[in-house]
């Protein structure tokens, strides 16, 4: 092993933390980032599940709350500041803080899908669950296909 490998990795590890935007619109977008890639295991954990036959398990349940509880924090993810006209690196488009009413419906119906979603999981019921998660899946695929860049 070359001993400046440790090194050169702290180094880098230190180089890459001095890069990252501390501002407060640069802590939004790492946090919204996060936040939707949370969202997204859940969404692939459901859909895991699914393909087994499972609809009705430990894991649908926990991921259903998981996004039933994220999903009514949406609209406060894109604070002013945030956005690419505030030369952030983000996929977000600059839509979203310029059709802000657009935006704040797509959201509300995420929300609502993501609600029935879980009811349907908390009842144990698994035509409602997989009939659920086709609108989330619908939901989220409206919302990009405006707000975010591909």
């Amino acid at each position: 092993m070359n001993p400046l490998f440790p090194l050169t990795a702290a180094t880098l590890v230190l180089l890459l933390g001095a890069c990252a935007d501390t501002s407060p619109g640069g802590k939004a977008v790492s946090a919204r980032h996060e936040r939707f890639e949370e969202m997204g295991a859940a969404m692939k954990a459901i859909g895991g599940e699914l393909e087994k036959d499972n609809a009705t398990s430990a894991t649908v349940r926990q991921s259903a709350d998981r996004l039933a509880a994220l999903a009514p924090q949406v609209k406060g993810w894109f604070p002013a500041g945030s956005g690419p006209q505030d030369g952030k690196r983000t996929d977000a488009k600059a839509e979203i803080w310029t059709r802000q009413a657009e935006f704040g419906a797509a959201a509300t119906r995420f929300e609502a899908a993501a609600v029935a979603l879980k009811a349907a999981a908390d009842a144990g019921d698994a035509a409602k669950i997989r009939a659920a998660v086709q609108t989330v899946g619908a939901a989220c695929k409206a919302c990009h296909q405006t707000f975010k860049e591909d």
